[in-house]
């Protein structure tokens, strides 16, 4: 018996993907980086995290460690709580 454990989330994230010309798996664990001039791929590399801020779900878009430091350098700069938080391994 397979069992489906993909999320709510995961689901729309990835119809959001597809239609707007992207991965499918970006910004999804294991997939690709979710800025969208990045998308690299993620399995097998460190991964970070921060909350979706497009809805409503405190579901995690994932990042690649060059682009997770670029988000919390702005963050430093500005004296913003850091955004982005690595993934326990």
């Amino acid at each position: 018996m397979t069992v489906n454990t993909t999320t709510w989330f995961e689901a729309q994230k990835r119809i959001r993907n597809v239609s707007s010309g992207c991965k499918e798996m970006k910004g999804l664990k294991d997939g690709f980086c979710n800025r969208r001039s990045c998308q690299a791929e993620l399995v097998g590399n460190p991964q970070f995290y921060m909350s979706d801020h497009e809805t409503a779900t405190d579901g995690r878009l994932y990042y690649c460690e060059p682009c997770a430091i670029e988000f919390n350098k702005v963050d430093d700069r500005f004296r913003l709580t850091r955004r982005c938080t690595a993934e326990a391994s």
